[in-house]
């Protein structure tokens, strides 16, 4: 767990993909689970892949069919690749997940394991954001001095900052909930403190604006069934930190989030659409074309999509390439940060619905929603039965981490949720904490279905051993 957001380029080729340690693992571990299931283990109790993974990936594998006409060996490697996230993220991880243990409390130290993590890559952002601001790196000049780090590589270990603001959607929110439920004084305080932190070293806008989404999601559920007055405090803390303290840090944070929003920049002393919009402009016109060239009254794009993998390829061809027009496609290096939002897409910046939209078509952006809505209603559910007044006979541990557990996932959902309109919270290096949440979520939703039982008689899996 505290290896599982790390992500690593195994290859110096621009296009290569990135693995965490979790890829490597799932293969193990899924045997091993369906071991568990077969001899019937006490915590493996979810016999079946989660429903919602399973449409997802469903519909990416059903993609090779009507994508790839004949599929050569070159086009089942693209489909491949584009297809292993909902398979990685969506589905075997979150079956995984859901079969780890079988006590609430395992599940709270896993979690506390993977925020700890997170906290020590919040503390390199931390020293990053402090230090020097550097020059972007120029590929043409590979060999300059940055002399420090620049704001798209405030990223902690994680080299951009598209792929810390995706976990910061997730996790910062599930901070909150450890600040707010956590029955340990010093939990609660190095949570709160993860959250801050990471917000205020957070420069990319979806990231921040999926964590504010949390939050947001965290203090009004904590608000409605436990304390309305902790919940106002902790939007107002929110608040606080948006309106008063963001503006006086030294690396001009509401300027930077508000360019990574903007769909006209400056540039050249002028206004000009950035290069986000020049793609919603290539995508809407993908979308709507007819699938078949020949047949120019055939069904559109956006009925079936192009295919699992082949966003990037597909979307290029409607640009439009005369210079006087405004959406023309921008030109340049995707590593080269120097123009990035005017003539480059910045790395990890596109978002999961539009990938998914162009890709998969309605089917697929029906089952990305549908996996989505039902995290975060299996959270929302599931903390509003547990998160009730304890029993006459006493506390119940086991609800009581269970609310705390509904709480942090229900925020990661609504983080994940928003996050998924600038950015892609299922990618490698990131769909660990993806997959674990919304495993966490189903879960929760099971303990709210089982009887109340006394503190004394549920202890923890290593009391009763």
């Amino acid at each position: 767990m505290a290896l599982m957001p790390l992500s690593w380029k195994l290859s110096p080729a621009k296009e290569a993909p990135y693995f965490s340690p979790l890829d490597l693992l799932l293969p193990i571990l899924a045997v091993l689970m369906v071991m568990d299931l077969i001899m019937r283990r006490s915590w493996a109790r979810f016999g079946i892949p989660p429903v919602p993974g399973i449409l997802w990936a469903g519909v990416a594998a059903l993609s090779l069919l009507w994508s790839y006409d004949p599929p050569a060996l070159a086009a089942l490697k693209t489909w491949a690749h584009g297809a292993l996230n909902p398979f990685l993220f969506g589905l075997a991880a979150v079956w995984v997940f859901q079969n780890l243990a079988d006590e609430a409390a395992e599940y709270r130290r896993l979690a506390l394991i993977l925020l700890g993590s997170f906290g020590v890559c919040v503390l390199w952002a931390l020293y990053q954001y402090v230090g020097r601001e550097g020059l972007p790196y120029d590929p043409y000049l590979p060999e300059r001095d940055l002399q420090g780090v620049s704001n798209y590589r405030v990223a902690g270990w994680y080299d951009y900052r598209d792929v810390f603001g995706a976990q910061a959607a997730l996790l910062v929110p599930a901070a909150g909930a450890f600040a707010l439920l956590d029955k340990d004084a010093a939990v609660r305080w190095a949570g709160g403190a993860v959250a801050l932190l990471a917000l205020c070293v957070t420069l990319a806008a979806g990231g921040f604006v999926g964590a504010c989404a949390g939050i947001i999601a965290v203090a009004a559920a904590f608000a409605l069934s436990r304390c309305t007055l902790t919940g106002v405090a902790v939007l107002g803390i929110l608040l606080a930190l948006v309106v008063v303290v963001l503006p006086r840090l030294p690396r001009h944070n509401p300027k930077v989030l508000f360019r990574g929003l903007a769909f006209f920049a400056e540039h050249k002393d002028e206004m000009k659409p950035t290069a986000g919009l020049r793609r919603h402009q290539a995508v809407l016109d993908l979308l709507a074309a007819p699938s078949n060239g020949q047949n120019q009254e055939g069904a559109p794009y956006w009925l079936k999509g192009v295919g699992a993998g082949r966003y990037q390829e597909r979307i290029n061809q409607f640009y439009e390439h005369e210079p006087p027009y405004p959406y023309v496609r921008p030109g340049e290096r995707t590593d080269d940060e120097t123009v990035f939002d005017m003539e480059a897409h910045e790395k990890f910046s596109f978002g999961l619905l539009e990938t998914v939209a162009v890709e998969l078509g309605v089917p697929g952006l029906l089952a990305v929603l549908f996996l989505l809505a039902s995290w975060i209603a299996a959270a929302q559910g599931a903390f509003a039965r547990l998160a009730s007044p304890a029993p006459p006979s006493g506390p119940d541990t086991r609800r009581e981490i269970g609310a705390l557990l509904a709480l942090a996932a229900l925020g990661a959902g609504c983080g994940a949720l928003v996050l998924s309109l600038f950015g892609n919270p299922a990618i490698r290096g990131v769909g660990g904490s993806f997959a674990f949440f919304f495993a966490v979520a189903l879960c929760a939703a099971r303990w709210a279905q089982e009887p109340q039982t006394n503190a004394a008689q549920v202890g923890t899996a290593d009391e009763r051993r």
